[in-house]
């Protein structure tokens, strides 16, 4: 086998069957429905066979010489050309045969052929120029039944005789190995600059490119929860303030109705701000999980109840002095409205009464003064705790978000090495896709290459090149055989 009948036999095995099959007088008739694709191969073979051809038409089966019948109603279409497409695959001469021409007679007729030539040079340029020929199966029936010398003038202007003839020397012409070879190689080389041009146009490397250049414009770092570690901080802070508050309003609310002495007040507040840590550390076990840092396990601990000692002599001195002056102010009141009392009973009554109130001033004083300092020692201890407590939640965030931010760190090399790793793969995968494009361009130039310029080749030793084939030629009508036409 030759580089020619192996290029043949790979791209165009229809073609290369034609080339190894004997000739044949059939001819295949095919056209879409309600062209009159029957009443036409009826008159066909009704009107005899002038020469020693021997034609035959079927509707099916591989042909050299394929009849194409359209409708001058019609324009050619997706439709038509797929039937072509289908019969005309290992064909070597295919003539176009427009039906019902007597509805469309004169320039009409001549413009809708010039238009369908037109459009199946377009479609199957390797057949050269497929001659279009008008013709009216009504009219050949008419002139069939008519019979004699007026039958046959309107057999010749029905169009059948010349389509008939056309068909001959359609057949004629394939008898040739050489016209054959000139039609098998023109459609070869169509199909393979088809594939060249096809793979040229289309990139199959569009989507790994588009998948690289969005791959590459993606963040490779990973985005820390700064915003979500600071929201709940905030949360969490404002809940311990919400709750010292109110530890700060019940204990003023004790000392002042008096419901609990000022000496149980340090136990009380040493409880109320245990209770509180504890709600603060379910809280940032819920939000941020476990620490991972010593000592921040737990939150700061309840202020050890060490209320300051009573202080203030000089206070007590001049509420002394107060109560006795009251006191005896109020002896003598009360010694001068009796009257009859002597001097030293009197005496003894604004002592008595001095002493008195100047003792329950000094105690009321040191009561009020030493609630005083309770207070002010309540409030000093929140406001010491609350500063702890902000101070631990600020470190329990500070590990959060550093904890949060190595494994966003981590996440983020694991990604740009995944994201290096999938870049290289997708480079190589476009530089494998371009190289299987290219050599496929390659290898079809080396097949244009064997069959020679302008499709073009030999068939072994001993055989001459094919050039330009001629036209046969019956009454005037020439068959396109060669792409070139």
């Amino acid at each position: 086998m030759t580089g020619v009948d192996d290029v043949l036999r790979r791209w165009n095995p229809h073609g290369w069957r034609r080339l190894h099959t004997p000739p044949s007088a059939t001819v295949r008739v095919v056209g879409v429905p309600g062209t009159g694709l029957g009443s036409l191969i009826t008159e066909l073979e009704e009107a005899g066979d002038d020469t020693s051809i021997g034609l035959r038409f079927v509707r099916d089966g591989d042909c050299a010489v394929v009849l194409l019948v359209t409708d001058v109603s019609a324009v050619l279409g997706r439709t038509e050309f797929g039937v072509l497409d289908g019969a005309a695959r290992g064909a070597v001469v295919v003539v176009c045969a427009l039906t019902a021409v007597d509805l469309r007679p004169g320039q009409q007729e001549q413009v809708i052929r010039d238009r369908d030539a037109e459009l199946l040079h377009r479609h199957a340029p390797w057949f050269g120029r497929i001659d279009v020929l008008p013709v009216s199966a009504h009219a050949a029936a008419h002139a069939r039944r008519l019979g004699g010398d007026v039958g046959r003038v309107l057999a010749v202007e029905s169009g059948i005789v010349d389509l008939r003839a056309a068909l001959c020397a359609a057949v004629t012409a394939t008898q040739s190995a050489r016209v054959v070879r000139a039609a098998v190689l023109a459609r070869t080389r169509a199909m393979i600059l088809d594939e060249i041009r096809s793979l040229r146009t289309v990139d199959d490397t569009v989507d790994p490119r588009t998948e690289r250049l969005r791959l590459s414009s993606a963040r490779v770092g990973a985005q820390r929860a700064r915003g979500e570690v600071s929201h709940a901080r905030t949360e969490i802070l404002h809940d311990a303030t919400v709750r010292l508050r109110a530890v700060a309003s019940r204990m003023s609310e004790s000392l002042d109705g008096g419901v609990i002495a000022p000496d149980d007040i340090p136990g009380l507040l040493a409880a109320e701000l245990g209770d509180v840590a504890a709600a603060v550390a379910d809280a940032a076990a819920q939000r941020w999980g476990p620490t991972s840092a010593s000592g921040l396990d737990e939150p700061v601990g309840a202020p050890v109840p060490d209320p300051p000692e009573r202080a203030g002599v000089f206070e007590d001195r001049f509420a002394l002095v107060l109560g006795v002056s009251a006191g005896a102010g109020l002896g003598k009141l009360l010694s001068t409205s009796i009257g009859w009392l002597p001097v030293a009973p009197a005496f003894a009554l604004s002592v008595a009464c001095g002493g008195v109130a100047a003792w329950w001033l000094v105690r009321m004083r040191r009561q009020l003064a030493h609630r005083d300092r309770i207070r002010r020692w309540v409030s000093d201890e929140i406001a010491v705790f609350r500063a702890a407590l902000d101070r631990w939640i600020r470190a329990r965030a500070f590990d959060v978000d550093d904890r949060l931010g190595r494994a966003a760190d981590e996440r983020g090399r694991e990604r740009a090495a995944a994201l290096v790793d999938r870049i290289a793969e997708i480079d190589e995968e476009i530089r494998r896709r371009d190289g299987v494009r290219r050599a496929r361009i390659a290898a079809c130039e080396r097949d244009l290459a064997t069959l020679g310029p302008f499709g073009t080749g030999t068939f072994g030793a001993g055989t001459e090149p094919i050039g330009r084939v001629p036209r046969p030629s019956v009454d005037g009508f020439e068959v396109s055989t060669d792409r070139n036409g």
